[in-house]
């Protein structure tokens, strides 16, 4: 039962998107369950626009189990990290999390008490969808991310059940350089015609 209704949830979230850039996704009911291991978390690599990863956390393989989702983004070099947003979560209690490391790996151990390895984290709850938050922004990190490689960590330690979440990834073209300098030329020439008058 749980696979059909997240089917559901994730047509709901690509109905949520129509007429937006998709970009690459991760949907563990057709690509199979993130990684459970920090240091060989799954990998996706963004593509322009809206990069979905729709999940499930919380119970495990086996009952009391937490099933930990360790995810590796590839933020390309012609690309940046607009934003990261909430578009679906059911969960337990009052503790589901995101955390965010530098680099391919999540290092963290998850009984850790020290969380300075990572680059941020947040409790995550279904009110920061509804005011559509960034969640890079609720992690204490900057809200646009350059190009490289960032970990993140999806956990919620309620494991009485399997529960629902989707993470919208929006990733935004930089500028190529000789661009930048084609409108920087213009804004001068756009300058001194108007001196000369």
């Amino acid at each position: 039962m749980f696979r059909s209704v997240h089917r559901v949830a994730a047509l709901v979230v690509a109905a949520t998107f129509a007429g937006a850039v998709q970009g690459a996704s991760w949907d563990e009911s057709v690509q199979g369950d993130l990684s459970d291991n920090g240091l060989a978390p799954s990998t996706l690599i963004l593509d322009p626009g809206h990069n979905v990863v729709a999940g499930h956390f919380g119970m495990g393989r086996q009952a009391g189990v937490a099933d930990l989702d360790y995810l590796h983004i590839v933020v390309p070099a012609h690309l940046r990290l607009q934003g990261l947003r909430l578009l679906e979560l059911v969960q337990g209690g009052d503790a589901s999390f995101l955390a965010i490391q530098a680099g391919p790996q999540l290092t963290l151990p998850p009984n850790a008490v020290d969380p300075s390895p990572l680059m941020g984290y947040a409790h995550i709850r279904p009110v920061l969808a509804a005011f559509g938050t960034n969640l890079l922004t609720a992690m204490n990190v900057p809200s646009t991310l350059p190009a490289g490689d960032y970990t993140f960590w999806i956990n919620e330690t309620d494991t009485s059940e399997a529960w629902r979440y989707a993470l919208d990834f929006e990733a935004v073209a930089v500028p190529e350089l000789a661009t930048v300098w084609l409108w920087l030329g213009a804004g001068v020439l756009l300058a001194r015609r108007r001196r000369v008058r």
